[in-house]
């Protein structure tokens, strides 16, 4: 936690089970058994009855009523391409520098509406976005960042340091990077172009992986989605083919030339795998951010960064490329954060259904699978995970837990109100910590509404001091989720480094009896989407101190008592060393 030189980082290696588009007879009926038994049994400690006293943790809005008229388009075609089902992500962006965060929902396919770019203009307990619309004078295609299709993933960075957060898109052949000229105008940078070969990037980590103070950028890449392949359910219904069907392909990874385009890297020796997401931080503590990717039907990959030189993946050696079982499974989303409070992040990986998703404790760059240990293995079973996330949602500064559900495969009972057209819809999911000792209790599951979920992103909307939930859903309108924790007393910290937000930041809040909460600065994680990178803490009656470790190396100690409650703070790193005898 006291880094001295810029993050470093390592990779982990993911596991398949089940690929994406693999289902039998006997799995169908197992999850609906397993669905069944969970929805009939008791209700665990905690749990919201049907008829609650107060009003729910999480409340679903009307994302019409809220200005939001997105419609996410899966491209379903009769030749079953493997890329429809994994839908696409949600990005969090301040694209006007007001403080309210806006939002940016990539869109995949080619007959639906195109990508949609709102911005915020909430008051508290007022929710309100307006549509921005591409200029008079763009001519689509290229020139605007709203009619593009094709996509997956939205990554947001300010990767020229001039103050404005800027977006990396990226899909089907597609990878573009879009600079903020303010007030909701974008421009195609032109530092990337269209791969040569058949390509489908679907997630993206921002990182300043050498400490020269400019981001740089891993890009993870699936498989080759070209070739004809004919995949059939039990009753001989066309349905979508594992990933092991195609070839896999390899992810990318730039380097920022300070501000001058984004240049392909040496990267470690990278298999080719068929990568679904990433996430980086400084997983070992010695100072410099390190990348995980999770694999589908794979072992995830895990690179440490030494120096900034990112080394060879020691998933395997680290206990983070399978489970408990050494399987691998099909993973797809990431979740990434210190849930023990030891000083190291954490990792949780959602997989497919007959799966359970994996909990992956970091003690000193060491990972040990303790998802039993933690009760996260109840009713995981029935479902798929993609995006997830942890986040504290009761204001108790213990980190929680949700995951967003949604099936790949097609049913053989054809396609009702449960379906997007094609997909079973599944529930979210949500696990509380309510004692601190990493025992978890799943929540809410009958009152949040079921849709073929794919990305998260926690994001205060109303800046009101919770994390309020944006899941996009695959061929349905996103989800929202407001969050009715109401805190009497938050602070809020914006870390900004360089004129832009300080990813890889490490946070330490230590009350006067010793308690100690860590986090960490970062947009990634959960599934193709980019989160709120604003952290929050909730004060008690006790006085706390605030320790900064910046990603290069600074130190900042604050007292809780001199910052105003109840509001966002923006803190700047102090200067280098260097800078400050300039």
């Amino acid at each position: 936690m006291t880094p001295s030189q810029p993050n470093k980082r390592r990779l982990l290696s993911a596991k398949p089970l089940l690929g994406i588009g693999q289902l039998t007879l006997f799995l169908t009926l197992m999850a609906c058994g397993d669905a069944q038994k969970d929805e009939s049994g008791a209700q665990p400690a905690h749990a919201y009855t049907d008829k609650p006293a107060t009003p729910p943790l999480l409340e679903s809005l009307n994302t019409s009523e809220l200005g939001i008229d997105f419609q996410h388009d899966a491209g379903f075609s009769d030749q079953y391409a493997i890329y429809e089902p994994l839908g696409s992500g949600v990005a969090v962006i301040d694209i006007d520098n007001d403080g309210r965060m806006d939002l940016f929902f990539p869109q995949y396919g080619s007959t639906g509406t195109s990508s949609g770019l709102y911005r915020n203009l909430s008051e508290k307990d007022a929710l309100q976005f307006a549509k921005i619309t591409p200029p008079n004078h763009t001519k689509g295609g290229d020139t605007s960042l709203t009619s593009q299709r094709g996509l997956i993933f939205a990554a947001v960075a300010d990767a020229n340091n001039d103050g404005w957060e800027d977006i990396l898109t990226g899909g089907h052949n597609r990878l573009q990077l879009w600079i903020n000229q303010g007030h909701g105008h974008f421009r195609n940078s032109g530092w990337l172009s269209a791969p040569a070969e058949e390509s489908f990037f679907t997630s993206a980590s921002w990182f300043d992986a050498n400490g020269d103070g400019w981001l740089d950028v891993w890009v993870t890449n699936y498989v080759d989605g070209s070739k004809d392949v004919d995949c059939r359910l039990a009753n001989g219904a066309p349905g979508y083919c594992p990933p092991s069907a195609y070839r896999d392909r390899v992810d990318w990874f730039f380097l920022n030339n300070q501000g001058a385009g984004l240049q392909t890297s040496p990267a470690p020796a990278i298999t080719p795998r068929a990568s679904l997401g990433v996430v980086t931080a400084d997983f070992d503590n010695n100072g410099w951010p390190d990348v995980y990717i999770a694999n589908d039907q794979q072992n995830n990959q895990l690179f440490f960064n030494q120096s900034g030189q990112l080394l060879a993946d020691e998933a395997m050696r680290r206990g983070a490329a399978f489970n408990l079982m050494g399987q691998v499974e099909a993973s797809m989303g990431i979740a990434v954060g210190d849930m023990d409070n030891n000083g190291f992040n954490d990792l949780y990986v959602t997989h497919y259904q007959a799966e359970t998703n994996t909990l992956y404790l970091n003690q000193s760059g060491h990972f040990t699978d303790k998802t039993a240990q933690a009760g996260l293995t109840a009713a995981v079973r029935p479902f798929t995970g993609f995006g997830t996330a942890f986040l504290d949602l009761n204001g108790d500064n213990r980190l929680d837990l949700v995951v967003v559900n949604g099936s790949v495969v097609t049913t053989e009972k054809g396609y009702g109100e449960e379906s997007n057209g094609r997909l079973h819809t599944e529930p979210v999911q949500v696990w509380l910590d309510h004692n601190g000792a990493l025992q978890y209790q799943q929540q809410l599951a009958r009152q949040l509404p079921k849709r073929v979920g794919r990305g998260l992103v926690p994001v205060d909307l109303d800046n009101d001091g919770d994390k309020d939930l944006v899941i996009s859903n695959n061929n349905q309108p996103p989800t929202v989720l407001r969050n009715n924790s109401n805190p009497d007393h938050w602070l809020g910290l914006d870390l900004r480094c360089h004129g832009r937000t300080a990813l890889g930041a490490k946070l330490q809040w230590r009350t006067a009896d010793g308690i100690t909460t860590y986090r960490h600065v970062h947009s990634d994680g959960s599934y193709a989407s980019s989160q709120d990178t604003r952290v929050l803490f909730y004060p008690s009656e006790q006085s706390a101190t605030i320790e900064i470790f910046w990603p290069e190396g600074q130190h900042t100690q604050l007292s809780a008592e001199t910052l105003a409650p109840n509001r966002y703070h923006r803190i700047e790193c102090p200067p280098l060393p260097q800078q400050a005898a300039s």
